[in-house]
């Protein structure tokens, strides 16, 4: 074998690793590349293509699953040597055993982070009016966020019943019950601090329903039933305690944006009549757009900036009714 042939080879193997690495990169979500990356094995060994099958398969095992799962946990080490020193049907063979045990692990590892997302659930149930305003903080909201950016979907879900409990239970706390004014200031900055949570939470809602598939739609609107969640931010927002329009503006959007998808279908959730029949139902269930309105009539600042998307809301319902 000459130089050249040798170096043509190296040059091909680092092609094979450079398209491996955008394909994983323009992926979105650790569960699909998952899926992908198993599709991606099969194939690339039935063509021996084994210089990019072992950069996959290494990705898979380092990148792909929760950081916790170590190559430790394998019968027999996993390297390239390894690849190299089998047969095709052998290095296949091997490779979706690794898979499979990949997946196990996967599994018990989703177990223990259900468990970590229903002792969250309970701690922000149980919790008191105090330890509630120092356990929901900024920085707190950001890492549900991200956790629910990351983490697989059926987490994903029971997080957002999470962010829905955040959201009722901040709304509970008022400014009623003042002694004094220097209980009116406390309850003032409580006021600042629930608002910016309750925008915050029903933006990260959004962003999750935009991206999910079809099943998830279910899950969100059937069970969780989260659309209330937007029709009592409204409420709220509109409250003569808060009046708020940010959190108003951003509940509507909610709103809109879930109504408009449904109706119009995208790449991974097809159009829906009868989710769009139950979000509808929810909202009648709630008293209805026109009962909703009335919150908004509470500051006259509040009414020109909400009323945009309220039309906009309405546009959309009598287009799907």
């Amino acid at each position: 074998m000459t130089q050249d042939s040798i170096k043509s080879g190296s040059e091909q193997e680092q092609q094979e690793i450079d398209q491996g690495d955008a394909i994983i990169k323009a992926l979105p979500r650790k569960n699909e590349l998952f899926a992908f990356s198993q599709t991606l094995l099969v194939n690339h060994f039935i063509k021996e293509d084994r210089g990019f099958m072992l950069f996959l398969s290494e990705r898979v095992c380092r990148d792909v699953l929760n950081k916790d799962i170590d190559l430790d946990q394998f019968s027999e080490p996993f390297s390239s040597k390894s690849f190299f020193e089998t047969s095709t049907s052998n290095a296949k063979e091997y490779t979706l055993s690794i898979l499979e045990t990949i997946e196990n692990l996967r599994v018990e590892a989703e177990k223990k982070e259900l468990a970590k997302v229903k002792e969250m659930h309970n701690f922000f149930q149980k919790i008191g009016k105090n330890d509630f305003i120092s356990a929901v903080n900024w920085q707190s909201c950001v890492h549900l966020k991200v956790q629910i950016d990351l983490c697989p979907l059926q987490i994903g879900i029971k997080l957002l019943d999470v962010v829905k409990l955040i959201v009722e239970r901040g709304a509970e706390f008022s400014q009623k019950g003042e002694v004094n004014r220097k209980q009116r200031r406390k309850n003032m900055i409580w006021k600042d601090k629930a608002i910016t949570l309750r925008k915050q939470c029903f933006e990260y809602l959004c962003l999750i329903q935009r991206s999910v598939s079809p099943d998830i739609q279910f899950e969100l609107i059937i069970k969780l039933r989260y659309i209330h969640a937007f029709i009592e931010a409204i409420a709220i927002g509109g409250g003569s305690m808060e009046e708020d329009s940010d959190v108003i503006e951003s509940a509507f959007d909610g709103l809109w944006e879930i109504l408009y998808e449904l109706n119009e279908g995208t790449d991974w959730c097809p159009e829906s009549p009868e989710l769009i029949q139950e979000i509808v139902f929810q909202m009648e269930d709630g008293g209805g757009l026109e009962e909703i309105e009335l919150h908004i009539f509470h500051s006259s600042e509040m009414m020109d900036k909400v009323k945009k998307v309220s039309d906009d809301l309405k546009m959309i319902l009598n287009e799907i009714s």
